[in-house]
């Protein structure tokens, strides 16, 4: 049985009287609109999320109550943001595989040095909202700090690669989250507005820089 932070996302997602959640573009060889793209990034992001409150991989039983993906809890001072993204890697390594060792560990120190670089660009960048093309437009500048230490990729799932991505090359869907420190901020604005910003930075590339 799934639990019920994956059951209350998918219900929000689900359109039409199907009540299905349609993912084209997501498959090697179709090309998604601009909207279907968008879509399909915030699938991964409720997913991530959901996923982040149970208490293990999806169909385990959770032994606690995960919080209501519209509305996580948050310890006091803190706040969490979620990220999801693509691993291709050229020697044909698993997910299983990336569990531990000295790929699973460049992973981490790589997603970990993306959490604290991206928090402090965001966090001493006022936005200019005349400035249409920067991720950081409509952005006001909050008093938030990276908590060291937090950061985690908490699930990778094999994944079929994008049609341009050749064997022996794999590829799987990670998720990741880390926290970052707050003084008088809301602790879900913070939440959102990082995850969609430090997602954007993802999609622009500097996960990989």
């Amino acid at each position: 049985e799934l639990p019920t932070a994956l059951i209350t996302t998918y219900a929000d997602l689900a359109t039409g009287e199907d009540e299905e959640i349609y993912i084209f573009g997501s498959k090697p060889g179709q090309t998604a609109t601009e909207d279907q793209d968008a879509f399909l990034g915030q699938i991964c992001l409720n997913v991530a999320i959901a996923l982040s409150g149970t208490a293990g991989p999806p169909g385990t039983p959770s032994t606690m109550d995960p919080s209501p993906v519209e509305a996580p809890t948050f310890p006091p001072g803190l706040s969490e943001v979620y990220n999801s993204f693509i691993v291709t890697n050229t020697v044909g390594l698993t997910a299983e595989q990336l569990q531990s060792g000295a790929n699973r560990e460049g992973l981490d120190a790589a997603y970990g040095e993306f959490a604290l670089r991206t928090t402090a660009q965001l966090a001493a960048v006022a936005t200019d909202s005349r400035n249409q093309d920067s991720s950081l437009r409509r952005r006001r500048k909050l008093n938030v700090g990276f908590a060291a230490g937090t950061d985690e990729i908490y699930l990778l799932l094999d994944i079929e690669c994008p049609v341009e991505i050749e064997p022996p090359n794999t590829c799987q869907t990670a998720y990741a989250k880390f926290q970052v420190t707050i003084t008088v901020e809301d602790a879900q604005t913070v939440s959102d507005e990082y995850t969609s910003l430090t997602q954007d930075f993802i999609s622009e590339g500097l996960l990989q820089e």
